[in-house]
């Protein structure tokens, strides 16, 4: 299912940058930024309805070094988290050159391990607990300096959603996890325009 998943997410950026040229958000804040893509306008019910991908990226590493009696070891770990967005933007209000919007998106937290002395069973238990799924609702305010460029800030509501499994046969013990995490996030947005009306 997460193969497919991934295809399918490969699939839709394909044919987001081949059959069109979109419009470019950069969304600078903690813990992390994204890079997002923004597609042609639509009109959904009298709103202008804008869909969106966006690609967010983590990275959390380390190297430890370790000499005793003259002998020397090294061991190294990294986890890296992928962060592939799908979602819209509605138009609010426009006055001069200020236009706000609200917008939500779907996103998965996709995490790459890498460590010297993992075994697959170690790198498959530390995806179990990072292979996460969220939403995020807010709402943004965009300054236009010009037709093709406009600063702004967004604040959001994120929920993280995983849950995970573990059984051991030899004692016929098993033991399930669901956790929600929910957090708040501002950002400055950086706007670029190459097709407005």
């Amino acid at each position: 299912m997460k193969k497919l998943t991934l295809m399918l997410i490969a699939f839709t950026l394909s044919v987001a940058f081949v059959y069109s040229a979109p419009n470019k958000s950069f969304k600078l804040g903690m813990p992390y930024s994204t890079a997002q893509f923004m597609m042609d306008d639509t009109k959904l019910a009298g709103r202008t309805l804008t869909p969106t991908l966006g690609l967010s990226y983590f990275g959390i590493s380390n190297t430890s070094k370790y000499s005793n009696n003259g002998e020397s070891d090294e061991s190294s770990m990294s986890v890296h988290f992928l962060i592939p967005r799908l979602g819209a933007r509605v138009a609010g209000e426009r006055v001069g050159d200020l236009n706000t919007y609200t917008y939500g998106e779907a996103f998965m937290v996709i995490p790459i391990i890498t460590g010297s002395d993992l075994d697959n069973e170690d790198k498959d238990q530390i995806k179990d607990a990072t292979d996460l799924l969220g939403l995020t609702v807010g709402s943004g305010v965009e300054y236009y300096f010009s037709d093709s460029f406009s600063i702004g800030g967004e604040l959001s509501f994120n929920m993280l959603f995983h849950s995970t499994s573990y059984e051991d046969s030899y004692d016929d013990y098993k033991s399930e996890f669901s956790t929600r995490l929910g957090a708040t996030l501002t950002q400055v947005t950086f706007n670029y325009y190459f097709q407005k009306d």
